[in-house]
């Protein structure tokens, strides 16, 4: 199986102009990590880290990073789903398929291939393999807590659970994880390691996997007027409303722990015309006093306001969000 793969990969490779050079394409399935090489087009050489693997899975992949310190890192595999195609392009990982799918992007070359399907079907052995995500909604959510508070490393699981809105087992497996995977220190005494990177996956996988299972609603409206409708419904800002002082605000996300009807109709959102407004579902616990804006609502933490300004994908509010991580980040 594995030669037809390698026999479909280099058909791919051709078919967009490619080639590698280094090790050959069935060299590349055969090694255990990420082996030096490169991509040749025409006259143009581009030194990359190469990589197989077979279950093209988010986490699978992105453990090979740590490989590819100096030079980008290209996966080829099997099968690779949207979802972890949506994560890879945001963790900036190139990667071919055997169907085609590609993310390539080097001098003046830019390859961005999605939604083909392979005739193929999948080896058996790559059916039942099946990793645990690190980044699962749940999971994200004790991920997000520790790279936003991160003395939580050293707090209790009951305390770590409470504030990230999960229960105290899912927490526990998910340290256990954490501390496989090399981004928790063991022991009694817990220390949170490669807290960028942590945090780097953590936005790459948020718009496809924690954000829409927080979506209550989407509005259109006047974004300067957000009133709750009782003092005991808070109102917490993300997205670059939360930074007007570095941008100019044309969006709104909040976060609210339920969505009271009286709130559309309180600030005369409205529900047919192009959204601007959206509503999300507050999840955490603040271990601390959340900040206060001028108008009386709450900042959510920091890093949803960044990974909410890093999923738009504008180049403005990117901007926005490099600036308020360089500004708060405790790692």
């Amino acid at each position: 199986m594995e030669s037809q793969i390698a026999s479909l990969l280099s058909e791919q490779l051709d078919a967009i102009g490619l080639d590698i050079y280094g090790p050959t394409v069935p060299e590349v399935l055969a090694s255990d990590g990420a082996v030096p090489g490169g991509i040749l087009r025409r006259n143009v050489r581009a030194p990359y880290w190469l990589a197989y693997r077979r279950d093209m899975t988010f986490m699978e992949i992105v453990q090979l990073k740590r490989w590819a310190a100096d030079h980008p890192l290209l996966v080829l595999g099997e099968r690779i789903t949207e979802r972890s195609a949506n994560a890879l392009r945001e963790a900036d990982v190139q990667y071919l398929d055997s169907a085609g799918n590609a993310y390539i992007s080097f001098e003046d070359v830019l390859i961005d291939i999605r939604g083909r399907r392979s005739s193929v079907p999948l080896s058996r052995s790559s059916v039942p393999a099946r990793s645990v995500n690190l980044f699962s909604a749940r999971r994200a959510r004790v991920v997000f807590a520790l790279v936003t508070w991160p003395r939580l490393a050293r707090a209790s699981v009951r305390e770590l659970a409470s504030v990230a809105g999960v229960s105290s087992g899912l927490a526990h497996d998910c340290l256990e994880l954490l501390e496989r995977n090399g981004y928790l220190s063991p022991g009694r005494e817990r220390e949170l390691r490669d807290g960028e990177e942590l945090l780097d996956h953590w936005t790459a996988t948020y718009p496809s996997g924690l954000a829409p299972t927080l979506r209550l609603g989407e509005f259109s409206g006047d974004i300067g007027e957000a009133r709750a409708v009782r003092p005991d419904q808070p109102i917490f800002v993300s997205g670059e409303s939360a930074v007007p002082r570095m941008i100019r605000p044309v969006s709104l996300t909040i976060y609210v722990d339920e969505l009271d009807p009286m709130l559309a109709i309180r600030n005369r959102w409205r529900s047919d015309e192009q959204p601007n407004i959206v509503v999300r579902r507050k999840f955490w616990t603040d271990p601390g006093e959340p900040k206060e804006l001028s108008d009386g609502k709450l900042l959510a933490p920091w890093t949803l306001a960044y990974a909410d300004l890093m999923a738009t994908g504008e180049s403005r509010q990117r901007e926005a969000a490099h600036q308020l991580r360089a500004d708060l980040a405790q790692f």
